[in-house]
């Protein structure tokens, strides 16, 4: 009996590691398969990081020409204004003669 309850004991450990070595590959598997998920969604943000960031950078280049634009359309219309002042000027200075040379 006491062979019997060894032999018992004996396949009892042997089915216990073998449970443990089957869980520890199910677990090894989870593991390797949550790594496989965790590097496509850091791969698929970064691919999305790298375009936002392209979006962005062409944006910025765009805002860049525009206030180059704008810069440029101020120093015009002040140029303008200076003209304009100017060619009031002489037409008064005209208007002058001409009132003069009439009187």
């Amino acid at each position: 009996q006491l062979q019997s309850h060894q032999e018992n004991m004996e396949t009892l450990k042997q089915e216990t590691e073998q449970k443990a070595k089957d869980l520890k590959q199910k677990y090894i598997a989870k593991l390797k398969e949550i790594q496989s998920q965790a590097k496509n969604t850091i791969e698929e943000l970064q691919r999305s990081l790298q375009s936002e960031t392209a979006a962005k950078d062409e944006i910025f280049a765009k805002l860049t020409t525009a206030n180059i634009h704008i810069q440029q359309f101020e120093a015009n219309s002040e140029t303008l204004k200076h003209k304009i002042t100017d060619l009031e000027h002489k037409i008064d200075e005209i208007t002058t003669l001409i009132d003069a040379k009439d009187s």
